[in-house]
């Protein structure tokens, strides 16, 4: 039978004694807390395997985690007076396994719990992850950058796509030992050229992205119709003017289709005309 304490250890204020004085001293005593008098214990398994080293925890009825230990080598665990009687979840995990299911359990003073926890081995604990950021140039994070994985060597392997969150973060997992290739994409940005990597075994390969502005997106279009008499005027000659220090100077020439309609693009930022038949001109600012 155990015994406790009926009351916490106190100790007094400091005090000096003289040679041959006496001294009075009080001591108010706290009455200790009752033992829970509860019980947790069992053993992890998989299969007829014992699992060692499993972790596992109890949570509160909001599954937030209170209390957690470690299985010993037959896979035994046990949870002596560190519960209030209440309602509980326990759950257990292993390296190589899934978590297990949560149990429900009831404590109740002097009746101990025994749990036998089941676990299932990961089939994918033998595979590698591909993960990292993307980033600009600048070295800032892009969001909402579109990453594709393709395998190197396997032409049965899916095209996985997922898009960056907000801190320019990407994750792959589940893949089997080999080479990828990685290939990304965001608006105004683009890769120089996709990424070969090879990844092993349970390996966790961190491949970060440098997208460059792209030059092209940058540039500008201009686009419209040549009109005479309020009708558009077809195959019409356009000119296109660049405004300079000493002036504007001609930089394009181009005729217009059959429903009059121009287009001049890849056009640096800055002052233009278009000029035309009969004198048409619109000034435009890039």
């Amino acid at each position: 039978m155990a015994t406790g304490d009926m009351y916490l250890l106190s100790r007094s204020e400091k005090f000096h004694l003289d040679s041959g004085q006496e001294a009075s001293i009080n001591l108010r005593l706290v009455r200790a807390q009752s033992f829970p008098c509860t019980k947790i214990y069992g053993q992890v398994i998989s299969n007829c395997l014992q699992i060692s080293n499993a972790t596992v925890t109890v949570l509160d009825m909001d599954f937030r985690p209170i209390c957690h230990t470690q299985t010993d080598h037959k896979g035994a665990f046990s949870f002596i007076n560190s519960f209030a009687p209440g309602n509980y979840e326990i759950v257990a995990s292993a390296e190589d396994y899934l978590i297990s299911r949560s149990r429900f359990i009831s404590l109740k003073p002097f009746m101990p719990v025994y749990l036998t926890i089941k676990l299932i081995r990961d089939k994918n604990a033998e595979k590698a992850a591909i993960y990292g950021i993307a980033r600009s140039g600048e070295n800032i994070s892009l969001a909402k950058t579109l990453v594709r994985i393709l395998s190197y060597e396997n032409t049965d392997f899916k095209t996985n796509i997922t898009i960056t969150n907000a801190d320019g973060e990407y994750l792959f997992t589940g893949l089997k030992p080999g080479k990828y290739i990685i290939s990304a994409v965001c608006e105004d940005y683009i890769l120089p050229e996709d990424i070969t990597v090879k990844v092993l075994s349970r390996e966790k390969f961190c491949v970060d992205l440098y997208l460059y502005r792209n030059t092209i997106v940058n540039k500008g279009t201009v686009t419209g119709v040549v009109l005479q008499d309020g009708y558009p005027l077809p195959c019409a000659m356009t000119a296109l003017y660049r405004k300079e220090s000493s002036g504007y100077r001609l930089i394009r020439i181009q005729q217009a289709n059959e429903n009059g309609v121009y287009h001049f693009s890849n056009l640096q930022a800055g002052e233009y005309a278009v000029r035309g038949e009969e004198y048409y001109e619109y000034v435009i600012l890039l």
